[in-house]
């Protein structure tokens, strides 16, 4: 779906997203986050497209990454 909206479009539209975007939780990384975060290093990896993430109150940010450079 993150491919399809960079490169076709968004909901049955011709406007294409051009940038993915997740976060975490606040002091943890649940499975459907993790899902999440493969999800975009994989969009990321297919197309070229820049990833956003945040995080809640400054936290998970550096096991955010992790998981996206093991996806790379």
């Amino acid at each position: 779906m993150l491919v399809k909206d960079i490169k076709v479009g968004m909901e049955g539209t011709d406007i294409k997203a051009g940038v993915i975007k997740t976060g975490a939780p606040y002091n943890y990384i649940n499975p459907p986050t993790e899902k999440a975060l493969k999800a975009l290093a994989r969009a990321q990896i297919e197309t070229g497209a820049p990833g956003y993430l945040h995080t809640t109150s400054g936290t998970m940010g550096v096991e955010e990454l992790e998981i996206l450079k093991k996806r790379s």
